[in-house]
């Protein structure tokens, strides 16, 4: 796909709703990272996605800030999570979702983590190992480069 055939909607946190709130860009260049090979894992599975014109910032929306820290010390500190994911009924929603994680040490999700019956076995150094407070609660297939704020 080429980014001609993209367009990134920001301020949108109800798809039911058509608002004035929205604004859609054009994508000028998508810059997948060198190292990401899908059939592999998904280590890398993030772009940098250009626009054509500047996005503006509003009360709904705003920059995301990308921790500067080591990730292997991020352990303990909350992340809010938000996505399009699919929900408990298998359904896209039509509202934002939004789940406040903690950040555990990779190496309790290499181990079969403790607390889920889930087992992390495609954990590698380069992902952040996170799980809802209430343990119950979790990010899902189609939440991938939705926002991680820590």
């Amino acid at each position: 796909m080429t980014a001609n055939q993209f367009q990134i909607v920001v301020g949108e946190n109800n798809v039911a709703i058509l608002g004035d709130e929205q604004e859609y860009h054009k994508v000028n260049q998508i810059i997948i990272h060198e190292s990401f090979n899908e059939s592999k894992s998904f280590e890398y599975d993030f772009a940098i996605i250009k626009l054509i014109e500047p996005v503006i910032l509003t009360p709904k929306v705003d920059l995301v800030n990308l921790p500067l820290e080591n990730m292997h010390e991020l352990a303990g500190k909350s992340a809010r999570v938000l996505g399009w994911g699919l929900n408990e009924n298998d359904t896209q929603p039509t509202l934002l979702s939004e789940i406040q994680m903690v950040i555990f040490p990779n190496l309790a999700c290499k181990n079969n983590f403790r607390f889920s019956k889930v087992k992390f076995s495609a954990t590698t150094d380069n992902h952040i190992c996170a799980l809802s407070a209430d343990e119950k609660s979790a990010t899902c297939f189609g939440d991938s480069g939705g926002e991680k704020s820590i």
